[in-house]
């Protein structure tokens, strides 16, 4: 059996020897950065699109429900655009077309449903318009101290997709210039060069915005994984997106994961965290079936402080929080004297679970062997993507049950946990994880 065997077997919970031990006795639990004695989990949304840009519902529509699914923070990132516009009205239309599609009557119906008397419409001859708030108004709307959040935030496009949270205005200039089509592994790295440049411009100090790296397996905008080791600032990217519906096979995203991290770490280098995102565009159910909808995947965040977009950049920089798709946590933590990863799972009601704890050894083999893939979009176009030998991210420990740890070998260079559901995910799309599951962070010696 291969490792990509045993990991893929590990998944489905056919691996590993129940294990036990005392949370109470982990100095280091609470963060994978140091000890904490509190914990306060704060569910958040930091890819999500509304009728500013290609996403089918008005803004007002998309954190209702957001809400009232539980989360405290969203970030609405829509495309080359920040909601700051005061005066900005689009025609309301009977049917959607293509996409990106048309804002329909029905969707301004949903909206007025969910946010009653909020929702501004005109006509002006026989057409009809509906306004789109400013992020500014619907902070004002829908910010509850404590509870709720609406964070600012857009996505920027130029040979790769990238998200900043929490700028106050709209990145500009990104997108000009020679080399915008250049999909190659040297194309992609400049274009996410130039982005975060201007994302510098914007940025708010002490790390109270960051930039992320969007779906980097997703059809034509896949991101070779060469590109973060060429750009060792970035520390952020999408592990799980619901919108890989036609990323191509050979790029298994978990394992290209593991490859930038050891690759990074053997170098010298950070850290690279995993994020899960909706990257929400259709918010009804057939948004599922085609990735893109709510509740796909989203951050629990370590900040038992105010809740506040300052708050929430600076521990996601730390990489205090943990990626989901369905698994709820309820600690997690690195004691730096033991080398131990310690992590608990709050199971539902007939649910089982495992935890799979995964590393790369120092000596792994660092040669890179690169595979022919075919993009699924666009038939005539090719990528030449790296291989992800067996050497790189092997299951060292499952454990059955929502509770587990796993202490580091003198020779493991980083050590990351994946807890593992028997419920089957939401999205049914191919590079979706077919269980439900959490990512923790990874943690180096």
């Amino acid at each position: 059996m291969t490792n990509g065997d045993m990991m893929r077997t590990s998944r489905r919970g056919f691996l590993g020897a129940a294990a036990a031990f005392s949370l109470a006795g982990c100095a280091g639990l609470g963060s994978a950065t140091g000890a904490r004695k509190t914990r306060r989990w704060r569910k958040g949304q930091l890819h999500s699109h509304t009728a500013w840009s290609d996403g089918h519902a008005l803004p007002e529509a998309a954190l209702a429900l957001y809400r009232a699914a539980g989360f405290e923070f969203v970030c609405l990132s829509d495309h080359e655009v920040f909601q700051a516009a005061t005066d900005h009205w689009v025609q309301i239309e009977k049917e959607q077309g293509p996409w990106p599609g048309r804002l329909t009557e029905a969707m301004v119906a949903q909206a007025e449903k969910l946010a009653p008397g909020t929702i501004e419409t005109r006509k002006f001859n026989v057409r009809r318009y509906a306004r789109l708030k400013a992020h500014a108004e619907l902070a004002r709307q829908f910010n509850e101290p404590d509870r709720f959040l609406v964070v600012p935030g857009m996505e920027a496009a130029r040979g790769c997709h990238m998200n900043v949270f929490n700028v106050d205005e709209e990145l500009k200039h990104y997108n000009e210039g020679e080399g915008v089509g250049d999909l190659t592994r040297e194309g992609v790295a400049k274009s996410a060069r130039i982005i975060r440049e201007e994302y510098l411009r914007h940025a708010k100090p002490d790390n109270r915005s960051f930039i992320m790296m969007n779906h980097p397996f997703w059809s034509r905008w896949d991101v070779d994984p060469r590109v973060m080791l060429d750009l060792p600032e970035l520390t952020l990217w999408e592990v799980c997106n619901s919108g890989a519906d036609q990323a191509p096979v050979e790029l298994d995203i978990e394992r290209a994961w593991d490859f930038v991290l050891a690759h990074r770490l053997a170098n010298g280098g950070s850290l690279v965290y995993g994020t899960a995102t909706d990257d929400a565009h259709t918010y009804e159910e057939q948004g599922r079936y085609l990735g893109c909808g709510l509740e796909g995947g989203w951050v629990c965040v370590d900040c038992p402080g105010e809740l506040t977009a300052d708050n929430l950049s600076q521990a996601i920089v730390r990489g205090d929080f943990y990626s989901s798709c369905g698994v709820e946590l309820e600690d997690f933590g690195f004691d730096a004297a033991t080398r131990t990863l310690s992590v608990k799972a709050k199971p539902r009601e007939g649910e089982k679970l495992h935890v799979d704890f995964i590393a790369t050894k120092r000596n792994f083999d660092r040669s890179i062997v690169e595979q022919r893939v075919r993009a699924v979009q666009k038939e005539d176009y090719f990528r030449l993507l790296p291989v992800v030998n067996e050497t790189i991210g092997r299951t060292v420990k499952t454990v059955d049950g929502p509770v587990g740890s796993y202490t580091m070998s003198a020779d493991d260079l980083y050590v990351r946990a994946v807890v593992v559901s028997d419920r089957p995910s939401v999205n049914r799309t191919p590079h979706y994880p077919k269980m439900q599951c959490a990512w923790v962070q990874p943690v180096a010696r």
